[in-house]
């Protein structure tokens, strides 16, 4: 219902909703990732509303918090792992971009695309991944390494309308 709410742009009822299920999760005893999840969805609305600063703040509490966590999902997780991983990178990364703080969305967005690399995800999802840097790296004056960026994803891109015809 979160969701629903934060799509639909009624992001007052979706951080309330979000708030309900962190207490909900903790109560029902779900496991760390699910718990995990359940702030970072909170997260995500926060930054909807233009709290970005509110959620930097949060998210290097929230990835030291990560690292103690199993690497797998346990039995009372309702949620992947990785995919909560990568929503809480890209919720950071976005914050970061939203405040103008280029090298932090840029070390977000490295963290968020070397996760996806390590799980083998589809080099497209990657690709895309990646583009997020090149706002930040024209903002820093990095316009060199912006273009080689652009470069690959169009040769990404080309690669990949070759394998599809």
């Amino acid at each position: 219902m979160t969701y629903q709410c934060y799509v639909t742009g009624r992001l007052a009822e979706a951080l309330a909703l979000a708030d309900q299920a962190i207490g909900y999760s903790r109560q029902a005893a779900l496991g760390p990732w699910t718990q995990l999840g359940d702030h970072v969805q909170r997260l995500q609305v926060l930054n909807a509303m233009g709290r970005a600063s509110e959620v930097l703040a949060d998210i290097q509490r929230l990835r030291d918090h990560m690292r103690t966590l199993p690497v797998t999902r346990g039995p009372d997780d309702t949620v992947t792992p990785w995919d909560v991983r990568e929503i809480l990178l890209d919720t950071g990364r976005d914050a970061a971009r939203q405040l103008g703080q280029w090298e932090q969305a840029l070390s977000l967005n490295a963290e968020l695309a070397a996760g996806k690399s390590e799980r083998h995800a589809a080099a497209a999802d990657i690709a895309r991944t990646r583009f997020n840097d090149y706002f930040p790296l024209q903002q820093l004056g990095q316009t060199d390494e912006a273009l080689r960026l652009l470069l690959r994803s169009e040769e990404h891109t080309s690669e990949l309308q070759s394998h599809h015809d």
